[in-house]
């Protein structure tokens, strides 16, 4: 079992390492996209004098991007023969604007995360403490197995949120 389990990951790690990125000069990843028709391209809707992608684009982008590996800088190569300069420098503004709006709004949900993970943590703690009060005075023991539950179910929730939700975050950011 454990044979045929490291022949499939060698294979799977081969096809992948087959799949060449283009990259470069400087050696940053190279995302080709070619628009066709640009009358889609910006959406209908904008902030004040700052166009975005239309949702289309965006999503397109944002799947070519995640296929490349995580660094912190990706080349977008835009090939058109219906684009020109004024529309050049329009759309290379937007692009700018979406994406770093998505990245702002990942670094919000990740303050937001360590936020919420140290107020669960704060809490359970509290609890354990409430726990181990009742049990000092011999209590009702249902009672105390009741708060120990909710202690340890907030303590976990703390480091599930800190620990995995917030690098899933962080890695999106990248």
């Amino acid at each position: 079992m454990f044979r045929s389990l490291r022949a499939w990951r060698k294979a799977a790690k081969d096809c992948l390492s087959k799949r060449e990125i283009e990259r470069d000069g400087e050696g940053v990843p190279v995302v080709h996209m070619t628009v066709l028709d640009d009358s889609d391209f910006l959406s209908p809707l904008s902030y004040h004098r700052a166009e975005v992608l239309s949702s289309e684009v965006s999503s397109f982008l944002e799947k070519r991007v995640n296929a490349m590996p995580p660094q912190k800088r990706v080349a977008v190569h835009i090939h058109s023969d219906c684009i020109d300069e004024q529309e050049q420098v329009r759309y290379r503004a937007a692009v700018a604007t979406t994406f770093r709006d998505a990245y702002d709004e990942l670094a919000l949900e990740s303050r937001r995360s360590v936020i919420s993970a140290v107020v669960m943590l704060l809490f359970g703690v509290l609890l354990l403490g409430v726990m181990w009060a009742l049990s000092a005075g011999n209590r009702n023991e249902i009672l105390i197995e009741v708060v120990d539950i909710f202690a340890w179910v907030f303590v976990w929730e703390a480091v599930d949120t800190f620990f995995l939700t917030r690098t899933v975050q962080l890695q999106q950011q990248k």
